[in-house]
């Protein structure tokens, strides 16, 4: 079965057929005027409210199709969706060229203060050489209904760049729940590729993004089930913030929670954040959780969360991410600033 993450929209301008349908009458009059430029005026305003775009579905054939067969049917969109599309060319370059790069950035046990894994981080990058930031990839991505094919080349890419690197420890993989809507289809390439390289599954450590509001618990636990059954270990994100929660913790049951930056940040001088950190702590010890500050970025929030009992720390206090060539350098480097003090 192809998966849906490894096919990428047809943009062509050279010729094919475009189908549409309107669910109003007076939306067909409002567009057929337009209807020769339609595609060109697709990246423009034309005079439709996000409603009418919402309600006008598209789809794009190939030059020599001579009728639409119902599974093509499902491959409409809103003429919002082919909007955001057109509008994200430097993604599809990145896509079609899998122009991705990753960065670095340490893990450290708080306990001797050694390197404990590695969280890879994905940047895009143009033709030209330029970074192009992940928020704007994802955002991109999200508006063209492209998660599914960019997820997917973040994962692979990383597992690519690791293995060249003959890095095979412990590695922090991001994932997006809403990316992935068949385990067993969405990540069978990831896990060939785990196989292929000879990853030891325990190493990799698969970390669900909160960049969106979980609504299905059960959709999600049961992509982190599929990891687990298949010998991986996972990691919660951003506990604490937004829409997370002790019962997201409880029913989910990760191996590892990362508490917020937004938790972290001068939680030695503010007693709610003692209190709410101390509350995950205290569940995450009770139920073999291994907890993770992230965002740690001064002196006092590094020795305040040392003090309190958690595992591992991870911030700019200690290092950036670095390019993929300083992997070994980082690894063997001294980490912590003012080390004497400690």
């Amino acid at each position: 079965m192809s998966c849906r993450c490894q096919t990428l929209p047809n943009l062509s301008m050279e010729g094919g057929k475009l189908f549409l349908t309107f669910f109003d009458l007076f939306l067909l009059r409002k567009v057929s005027k337009q209807l020769q430029a339609l595609i060109q005026a697709l990246c423009r305003d034309c005079g439709l409210s996000p409603s009418d775009n919402m309600n006008i579905q598209l789809l794009i054939t190939a030059a020599d199709a001579t009728s639409v067969s119902p599974s093509e049917l499902t491959k409409m969109r809103p003429l919002s969706t082919w909007c955001s599309q057109f509008n994200a060319q430097e993604l599809l370059d990145v896509l079609k060229n899998k122009s991705l790069v990753v960065h670095f950035q340490p893990i450290l046990n708080v306990q001797d203060q050694t390197i404990y894994a590695h969280e890879a981080l994905i940047r895009g990058l143009t033709p030209e050489g330029k970074i192009i930031p992940p928020n704007l990839l994802f955002g991109q991505a999200k508006d063209a209904e492209l998660l599914f094919n960019l997820d997917r080349l973040c994962r692979e890419t990383i597992m690519h760049t690791a293995a060249k690197l003959n890095y095979f420890g412990r590695l922090f993989i991001n994932f997006l729940p809403s990316a992935i809507y068949n385990p067993e289809n969405c990540l069978s390439t990831t896990m060939a590729l785990a196989e292929r390289y000879g990853f030891n599954p325990h190493n990799l450590i698969f970390e669900v993004v909160e960049t969106e509001r979980i609504d299905d618990v059960g959709h999600l636990r049961n992509i982190l089930d599929y990891y687990r059954a298949k010998g991986f270990r996972t990691a919660l994100d951003d506990m604490g913030s937004g829409y997370s929660s002790l019962n997201l913790l409880a029913s989910l049951s990760p191996n590892i929670v990362k508490i917020d930056r937004e938790l972290i940040m001068n939680i030695d001088q503010e007693p709610i954040k003692q209190a709410i950190v101390g509350g995950i702590l205290g569940m995450a010890k009770q139920t073999g959780i291994t907890t993770l500050a992230e965002g740690v970025e001064t002196e006092q929030e590094w020795r305040y969360i040392r003090d309190i009992g958690i595992d591992l720390v991870q911030g700019y206090y200690f290092s950036m991410p670095r390019a993929e060539q300083d992997l070994y350098n980082l690894s063997y480097q001294p980490l912590l600033r003012g080390e004497s003090s400690l």
